[in-house]
């Protein structure tokens, strides 16, 4: 039962989360409009209420497929657009953008603070064939040009500035690596990550429903909040949620580090001039250690030891950096 009701809550969380930022976009706001509005006034608030609710719920079923997701929310999204699971987007009704750009991990944002306690929603229009790259903001107002291509850590302010080669920058423009490769290679590593960062507190809640028997009539909704509402299940409910929280991230940086050490190996830097390697195994290499840590925050482990701590440095020469 315990396994039935984990799997049914992940999957029924996947399928509401998305649909729920939606219905509320819609509901709330309707569709943005360009235009100055006062800070703390009706539009403010109602813009405040569908932002926190999409920077707290995830798109679920649409990881597979953003651009659906967007165009849902009511951006204007040609064909063939690329877009990387961490790419920032928000007032979607403001944003159009052409065929087959590519946004890898980039900032999309109309919102615009102004002078005099206001704020500004600005239309954005990144033409076909763009490339933007990981952690670059395109901010309200801007148009980006047909083959404007921005490096890293870039503004559209400088978009002036850019340059073709920046194209090879975007990791979302790369290959996927061979199915194969990713099926019997990297797919049970990450379900190994997967099940070490849960396993303690599964442990944990399994035995929890072993020892304690809960009295009352669990066939209902209102029943089970009862029996689970006593003081002694919600103290341990309350203590496996911070164990999950304190080894959860250890464990997982555990299975990056030894698969950064004895599969990946050495990141090599590539020559000036010279286009990124993309054998099969070169590309698998770049595909799992980015799977292995996708927030780029080491598994969680920044968030709980803190940015600035000499313990994130030493994470860090483990995984190879000087």
């Amino acid at each position: 039962r315990f396994v039935m009701a984990y799997v049914v809550s992940h999957v029924f969380i996947n399928i509401a989360s998305p649909f729920i930022v939606i219905s509320a976009k819609w509901t709330v706001v309707g569709k943005y409009k360009e235009g100055k509005y006062p800070t703390f006034g009706t539009t403010y608030l109602r813009w405040w209420v569908v932002n926190q609710l999409h920077t707290c719920l995830y798109p679920g079923v649409f990881r597979m497929n953003l651009p659906l997701y967007y165009r849902l929310l009511g951006a204007d999204i040609g064909k063939g657009v690329k877009l990387s699971p961490d790419v920032q987007l928000s007032e979607f009704d403001l944003i159009k953008i052409g065929e087959n750009v590519a946004l890898d991990g980039a900032i999309v944002r109309p919102f615009t603070p102004t002078a005099q306690g206001c704020f500004a929603l600005r239309k954005i229009h990144i033409k076909a064939d763009c490339a933007v790259g990981v952690k670059s903001v395109v901010a309200g107002g801007s148009v980006l040009e047909e083959g404007t291509c921005m490096g890293p850590l870039c503004s559209s302010h400088e978009a002036g500035s850019s340059s073709p080669e920046n194209r090879d920058a975007c990791q979302i423009l790369r290959p996927d690596p061979p199915l194969w490769l990713r099926a019997f290679c990297g797919w049970p590593i990450i379900a190994l990550q997967y099940i070490m960062m849960r396993a303690i507190p599964l442990v944990g809640v399994a035995a929890l429903c072993a020892r304690v028997r809960l009295a009352g009539d669990l066939d209902s909704a209102c029943g089970v909040m009862a029996a689970y509402s006593s003081h002694f299940v919600l103290f341990r409910l309350v203590a496996l949620k911070m164990l999950r929280a304190v080894t959860g991230p250890p464990l997982a940086f555990s299975v990056l580090l030894l698969t950064k050490r004895f599969l990946i190996g050495t990141f090599t830097e590539t020559r000036v001039g010279a286009k990124p390697e993309s054998s099969d195994w070169n590309l698998f290499r770049h595909w799992l250690i980015k799977a292995l840590n996708p927030g780029g925050d080491l598994c969680g482990m920044v968030p709980l030891l803190g940015r600035h701590y000499e313990s994130i440095s030493r994470l860090h020469r483990l995984l190879g950096m000087k």
